[in-house]
């Protein structure tokens, strides 16, 4: 017994003193010291993985990381794989007008708006003409002194916005011209004869605008106008009745249409100020042949002319003052043979001074 309980306590003094290392991790297992049976070589125990060391990112660098993050990326976190959304808006008003003014620009040349077409453009005037109409024969006519009156003209360019640039420059113009006054005569108790009298003048066309340059315009028209007189008096004489001796005021009646093949030039002098000339040729035809017309007792061959020269002012973007010289001409020659009188003259000319207002 005294040997088995001294071996038992030498075995524990020994496990005391020389204790068992701590197993190590990532390191490799010794190689066994015996080989095995079949003389191939031992298997050894692959190495453990050694884990990757983890960055730390200061709170700065996160903040640059986050600041160089892209638009997209961040919908990415957002949505997920869900395709972008597209939002449509509707263009805003003043993208229409870019659009409009682009086109306007095409059309218009760049132009100062003073001299260039306008999707809507209308004149009213207050007109001071006169009338000077003669036979080349001894019968009344008129050397009227000027009479008061008002005058029209309306000019639309509809299609001006359109991209398409040829039909933005196709318009329509329009005019009226009216005056009211009387004829007399003096009789012979000293007295005055008098008869009220409307003349009026209108016409319409079509035209084109075609920008040279930056301050010039050409704007050729054609269209159809027509031509009135009409004297208040009843039972009108024929006109070769009308001696120049007679003491009845019976000035014949026109009623004349014609033709009107014109063009305009427009001149920008500076943005503000422009000039205009118009130049137009009037064919006739259908005079009138009623009781005290013109063409009672003969129809005739009719030839027109007409020109005005322009100025105007622009004050604001949408208001001009414009002061014009018209001068219309109109020669009649007679068919029928024998007759008191071959050919007639007829000429208005005055002054008309007004305002033009423009609409976009």
């Amino acid at each position: 017994m005294s040997t088995k309980l001294a071996f038992l306590f030498a075995s524990s003094l020994l496990l005391v003193i020389i204790p068992t290392a701590p197993p190590t991790y990532g390191e490799v297992a010794p190689a066994p010291l015996w080989q095995p049976a079949d003389g191939t070589a031992p298997k050894s125990a692959p190495p453990a993985a050694t884990p990757a060391p983890r960055k730390h990112r200061t709170p700065a660098k996160r903040d640059a990381a986050a600041a160089t993050k892209s638009t997209d990326a961040l919908e990415a976190e957002v949505f997920g794989n869900e395709a972008n959304p597209t939002v449509r808006r509707p263009p805003a008003d003043d993208d229409r007008d870019e659009t409009d003014g682009r086109a306007r620009t095409r059309a218009t040349g760049n132009l100062p708006a003073v001299v260039a077409p306008h999707t809507v453009a209308f004149a009213l005037g207050t007109a001071v003409m006169s009338r000077s109409f003669h036979f080349n024969a001894p019968l009344q006519g008129d050397a009227g002194a000027p009479r008061a009156g008002i005058a029209a003209t309306l000019e639309a360019f509809p299609l001006l916005s359109l991209d398409n640039v040829r039909l933005g420059r196709i318009g329509v113009g329009a005019s009226l011209e009216t005056e009211i006054g009387n004829a007399g005569i003096g009789q012979p108790d000293n007295g005055t004869l008098i008869y009220p009298f409307t003349e009026t003048r209108w016409g319409f066309d079509l035209r084109y605008a075609i920008p040279i340059g930056g301050r010039f315009l050409l704007l050729p028209r054609l269209g159809y106008g027509h031509v009135s007189y009409d004297l208040e008096r009843r039972n009108q004489p024929a006109p070769s009745l009308c001696a120049t001796t007679s003491t009845q005021v019976c000035l014949p009646d026109v009623q004349l249409s014609h033709l009107i093949v014109a063009l305009d030039a427009r001149l920008a002098l500076t943005p503000s100020v422009g000039l205009s000339l118009a130049l137009a040729y009037l064919p006739g035809f259908g005079l009138g042949n009623g009781a005290g017309q013109l063409g009672s007792e003969s129809d005739a061959a009719v030839q027109g002319m007409s020109g005005t020269l322009a100025a105007n002012w622009q004050l604001l973007d949408w208001l001009a003052l414009r002061a014009s010289l018209p001068l219309t001409h109109y020669s009649y020659s007679f068919n029928r043979r024998p007759l008191a009188y071959t050919s007639a003259s007829e000429t208005y000319y005055g002054l008309v001074v007004g305002a033009t207002v423009f609409a976009r």
